[in-house]
């Protein structure tokens, strides 16, 4: 909602991590960009980057917290690089493989 105008790129690479086979998601956008000192706080609940784009682009700001939980509840990691007027970079990783505990349970 915030890439008017420009591109959206998605990247999916698998990437093992501590013995895990995944996928990593990247999701690259021409954007408004988030200002470094926003990035900190980018996944809390009802947070946007910046408060006046809740007026111009509505929104609660649970989109990316609710994404980081989604993240964190399948055993995944979220992150995000950014600059103002360069757009930004979401990276995620999933895990693809069931962990053997939580198979014998199903």
């Amino acid at each position: 909602k915030f890439t008017i105008e420009g591109r959206l790129t998605l990247r999916l690479n698998p990437q093992e991590r501590q013995g895990i086979a995944g996928i990593d998601f990247e999701i690259e956008d021409t954007g408004i960009g988030i200002a470094p000192e926003h990035l900190d706080r980018i996944f809390q609940a009802f947070t946007q980057a910046d408060p006046s784009a809740t007026r111009h682009y509505e929104g609660m700001g649970l989109g990316l917290h609710i994404c980081q939980q989604l993240c964190q509840l399948m055993g995944g990691e979220i992150s995000v690089e950014s600059e103002p007027g360069q757009g930004a970079i979401f990276r995620f990783w999933l895990p693809t493989e069931l962990d053997p505990v939580l198979y014998s349970e199903v």
